[in-house]
């Protein structure tokens, strides 16, 4: 069995029991991040600019595709929810102050709490995000979009952020990057205080 378990089993209770009183951290240099379903048409894509009342020429825009979908969500999320086409899209806008929003539409499987979770991952504490697609899908498209948009969306300066505070306390610089099975929980077994998909498929596996 995968180095999961252990992690899995470890967790339970201690996140059953801290849930939502997690603390983030605010990195003010972040820009606005709008991550795109590669099958979307172009008109479809004119669409989501206009729902989120963005600019493109004012935001990083960044392509997800199904390939990319499966490479964080395959094995944690089943193929007919995964799908073969990615039309579910983000628009991550990080704050000065205000605390973590985040509002769907059009998902039928991904929701804010699964969202917020990909963020407190990241270290976001001030950041608002949009999550939709034209019509309803399982949205987990959007999901990978966050999963990846916002160490780009950060730059270097995180990075660097990140490993001073890290070399302070005491841990190696990649102790943040250090692989895990599960991106939406990061191996701990809980998203928002409800069982994470791997700690289900686990239970059902034993």
């Amino acid at each position: 069995m995968k180095r999961i378990t252990s992690k899995i089993i470890a967790s339970a209770l201690a996140m059953s029991l801290t849930a939502g009183a997690f603390t983030f951290t605010s990195y003010a240099d972040a820009v606005p991040v709008i991550t795109l379903g590669a099958d979307l048409t172009d008109a479809q894509k004119e669409k989501i600019f206009e729902f989120f009342g963005a600019d493109p020429s004012d935001t990083m825009v960044i392509e997800i595709n199904n390939q990319q979908e499966r490479q964080y969500l395959e094995g944690l999320v089943s193929d007919d929810i995964i799908g073969t086409r990615t039309l579910s899209c983000s628009y991550i806008m990080p704050m000065q102050s205000g605390g973590l929003i985040v509002k769907t539409a059009n998902l039928t499987y991904v929701d804010e709490n699964m969202i917020a979770n990909a963020l407190l991952t990241a270290g976001v504490e001030n950041c608002q995000v949009l999550a939709t697609a034209p019509f309803k899908v399982s949205g987990t498209g959007a999901l990978t979009g966050i999963l990846t948009s916002y160490e780009k969306s950060s730059g270097e300066k995180l990075d660097e952020e990140k490993k001073s505070l890290l070399q302070n306390a005491g841990l190696p610089p990649d102790y943040l990057s250090l692989p895990c099975d599960c991106p939406l929980c990061r191996d701990t077994g809980f998203i928002d205080g409800q069982k994470c998909s791997c700690f289900r498929k686990l239970e059902t596996d034993l």
